[in-house]
C-alpha cells in the first residue's frame, strides 16, 4: 500500500549515493566518500541535522541559505498548510501576484533611499542581465565568451555569473574585429576608408551581406569583390569592373554581420541582446563578438525602441565603436 511521498522515498535510503554515482555526479559522491561525509540525515529541525545513528550536526550551509529560518520551522510549515489547503493558484504567468507586490512593498520600505521597484530572480544568473535603454523588454549580456554548446553560449560577465545565452536561426550574430585572414579572394565586400592617389586606406571592411548600420560618418563606403588578396591588402573590383586598390593594417576593422556561432572563440569580448526567460537564460535576438575590445569589458547599449532595426543599429554602433570614434 502506497503511503506517500515519504513512504516511498524511505525504500530509497539506503541506495541514494549509487544513485547519484549512477545517475547524477559521480564526482561528488567520491568526495563526500572521502571527506566522510556520506552520511544518511534522517531529520532536521532548526540548524540542526541528525544521522541514522543520532549524531547531531550543526549545519553551517543551511543549503546556500535555502533554509535561512532553519529546517522545518513550526510558522512556515503552518503557512504553507494553510495555503495548500485553500487550493490556491500559484506562480500563473499571465497574472499579478498580491503576494509577491505586498513582498515588493515592504522590500522597497525596508530598503529605504530612492529604491522603489523589485526585481525577483531565482538562479542568480538574472542579477548579470543589466536593462537595454529604450526598450524595458530587453536585457543584455556582456562580458568574456566561455564556451559555444551548439545552438547556445555562456558568457562570463564581469562580475564572474555565467550567462546562458540561446540562438535560433533568426538570432543575427556578427563578428568584428582586426580579423583581416576572414578577406579572401572572390569575397563581397564593403569598404570604407579614405583614399589616396586612388588607394583606399581601409578603416572598415564589411564581410558578405552589406550591413547599413556600420557607417560612422566620414567614410565613403565603395562595395565590390575581393581579388589579390594578401596580408598587406587586396584589390576591390567594382560590379562595373573598376580595380581599386586598397590597403589593410593592424588597425583595419573587418566586420562579418552574418557570422556563425561556430567561428566564435573562447576569451573574446562578447555582447547579446534579447529577452530573459524564466529559467534565468537570454534568448537573444543579436549577438556579436567584437575581438577589438579588453576581454571582459563592459559594453552599455541603448536602443531607439524595440524594433529588429533598432537592435542592428545598436549592433552596428558597437561592432565600429573603436573607428567611429576616432572618425570625426
Amino acid at each position: 500500500m502506497n503511503n506517500g511521498c515519504p513512504s516511498f522515498l524511505k525504500g530509497f535510503e539506503h541506495s541514494a549515493y549509487e544513485l547519484h554515482e549512477e545517475h547524477v555526479n559521480p564526482a561528488f559522491v567520491k568526495m563526500l566518500r572521502t571527506i566522510g561525509f556520506d552520511k544518511r540525515y534522517v531529520r532536521g529541525q532548526g540548524c540542526y541535522l541528525w544521522d541514522e545513528d543520532g549524531h547531531k550536526y550543526l549545519d553551517l550551509l543551511s543549503g546556500w541559505g535555502v533554509f535561512a529560518l532553519g529546517r522545518n520551522h513550526p510558522k512556515i510549515k503552518a503557512a504553507l498548510a494553510e495555503v495548500l489547503a485553500h487550493d490556491m493558484p500559484n506562480l500563473v504567468r499571465m497574472e499579478c501576484s498580491p503576494l509577491s507586490g505586498l513582498a515588493a512593498q515592504m522590500l522597497t520600505k525596508h530598503a529605504g533611499g530612492d529604491l522603489s521597484r523589485v526585481f525577483y530572480c531565482n538562479s542568480g544568473t538574472e542579477t548579470a542581465l543589466t536593462a537595454v535603454t529604450g526598450c524595458s523588454q530587453l536585457q543584455q549580456a556582456d562580458g568574456t565568451l566561455e564556451r559555444v554548446n551548439g545552438s547556445s553560449l555562456v558568457i562570463k560577465t564581469a562580475s564572474g555569473q555565467p550567462v546562458t545565452v540561446t540562438t535560433t536561426a533568426t538570432t543575427f550574430v556578427s563578428m568584428s574585429g582586426p580579423l583581416l585572414g576572414d578577406i579572401r579572394d572572390g569575397a563581397s565586400v564593403m569598404v570604407r576608408g579614405p583614399r589616396s592617389d586612388g588607394t583606399i586606406n581601409a578603416a572598415i571592411v564589411t564581410v558578405g551581406q552589406p550591413f547599413s548600420a556600420v557607417n560612422p560618418s566620414g567614410f565613403v563606403p565603395v562595395q565590390g569583390t575581393v581579388t589579390d588578396a594578401g596580408t598587406a591588402g587586396f584589390t576591390l573590383v567594382t560590379s562595373s569592373g573598376t580595380r581599386i586598390p586598397v590597403t589593410t593594417s593592424g588597425d583595419t576593422l573587418v566586420v562579418i554581420p552574418r557570422a556563425s556561432l561556430g567561428q566564435l572563440q573562447a576569451g573574446i569580448a562578447i555582447f547579446a541582446l534579447g529577452r530573459p526567460e524564466p529559467d534565468g537564460t537570454l534568448s537573444a535576438s543579436a549577438v556579436a563578438a567584437v575581438s577589438q575590445l579588453r576581454s571582459g569589458a563592459h559594453i552599455g547599449v541603448s536602443v531607439k525602441d524595440c524594433s529588429p532595426s533598432s537592435i542592428d543599429e545598436a549592433l552596428g554602433a558597437i561592432s565600429a565603436a573603436p573607428v567611429s570614434a576616432g572618425a570625426g
